[in-house]
């Protein structure tokens, strides 16, 4: 799935969320004079980064197992980012409002006390949400990416849970808590994303995507 906010918004709405009330926009700057602009209320980010500008893990911010969070399997090559759509949702659920007959609930029932890697086989097995990631992989701007090729890139969620900022990535085993959310979210979260990721100002393929409320201009 590529970073495109109308494709993203079409994916979630086909899983259960109500796209009236909360949809994905671009964000075109994390620079504070910018955040007027975004989504209200911010329930997510979403950043597309190189595959190069990864972070090391540290164990130190392994965060709640209350955290839902699933692992991209071998099954799941280049999902990486419906699974960050996933990622927000599952752990949105009564924010959002979700039906417990949507797609996405029944799939987060169904796995609630499974550790990450079962969760991604039972996604990678579900075929109703299989489809519809297939679906929406082939929308948008960009080539579809051949099969055994990679996009050189990897999506990852970041949001607020418990008063703390969590990043989510299903090419780490678990939820990482970058600690207490000071003046606000997407503070917080501009710090962390510029420290771990966006270290190099000449660098400029990634991509940032926000979900919540419908912006206005």
């Amino acid at each position: 799935m590529e970073s495109n906010p109308e494709v993203m918004t079409k994916f979630v709405g086909s899983i259960g969320v109500d796209t009236t009330a909360y949809q994905f926009a671009d964000v075109w700057s994390l620079d504070e004079e910018m955040w007027s602009f975004l989504p209200n209320p911010l329930v997510s980010l979403i950043l597309l980064r190189p595959s190069s500008a990864k972070s090391e893990l540290d164990e130190s911010l392994k965060g709640s197992d209350d955290v839902f969070h699933l692992s991209q399997i071998d099954a799941l090559d280049e999902a990486c980012g419906s699974i960050a759509c996933v990622h927000i949702l599952a752990n949105k659920i009564n924010q959002l409002q979700l039906s417990q007959e949507s797609l996405l609930v029944k799939y987060v029932q169904s796995c609630t006390d499974a550790n990450s890697m079962e969760r991604g086989e039972t996604l990678a097995s579900n075929t109703d949400l299989y489809e519809l990631h297939s679906e929406y992989s082939q929308q948008g701007d960009t080539d579809t990416i051949a099969e055994g090729e990679s996009s050189n890139h990897h999506f990852l969620a970041f949001f607020e849970h418990e008063g703390n900022l969590y990043e989510l990535d299903g090419c780490k085993p678990f939820p990482l808590n970058h600690g207490p959310i000071e003046s606000s979210f997407i503070a917080t979260a501009s710090n962390v994303i510029k420290t771990l990721y966006i270290t190099d100002p000449s660098q400029v393929d990634f991509s940032l995507i926000a979900f919540g409320g419908p912006v206005a201009f």
